[in-house]
């Protein structure tokens, strides 16, 4: 399984209400510290120069002049690490519901005890029942006996037995 999520939501009227002042190169920088986070392990980076710069791929150069500025205007440093507030809320808030769906899916469908006063094995026991029984009628054929002898009487009138198999052809045919 992947060790990010596989999407981001993008909130484009907030996007563009928080960076209307930058220009097209400092809003794809932005962007891609963005990317860059959501796809880094708890939605946050290194604090770390070097590391930043090889996966922005900038030269040093374009790092202190292009993405420190942006890092500087947007982004949080914690305990070593560095974070865009408003996207880890998102990240979070993400992931929660991605973990509650991968959980779902594990689980396959299964009836909880709080939803289904049932329980589980009780189901299981019972559809076990059901299948035993109608396994045995087919193979002892205990049909009720005015339903045998109904069926009898309208197949001797087209002339087949119930016994015979429909799809078997006949030493005549």
């Amino acid at each position: 399984m992947s060790k990010h999520l596989p999407y981001m939501p993008f909130y484009v009227s907030d996007h563009e209400a928080k960076t209307s002042h930058l220009t097209l190169i400092e809003d794809g920088v932005y962007s891609r510290l963005l990317r860059l986070c959501w796809l880094t392990p708890g939605c946050k980076l290194p604090n770390d120069e070097k590391w930043i710069a090889r996966r922005m791929r900038v030269s040093e150069l374009d790092f202190y002049e292009l993405v420190a500025p942006m890092l500087d205007e947007f982004f949080h440093v914690e305990r070593g690490r560095v974070f865009e507030p408003d996207l880890l809320a998102q990240w979070i808030k993400s992931k929660t519901h991605y973990d509650k769906k991968v959980e779902a899916g594990r689980k396959g469908g299964k009836a909880s005890q709080k939803a289904n006063p049932l329980k589980i094995d009780d189901l299981a026991s019972s559809n076990a029942q059901a299948t035993k029984t109608k396994t045995k009628t087919k193979t002892n054929n205990t049909m009720p006996n005015q339903e045998r002898e109904t069926l009898n009487s309208v197949s001797s009138e087209i002339g087949q037995s119930i016994d015979d198999n429909p799809f078997k052809r006949s030493a005549n045919g």
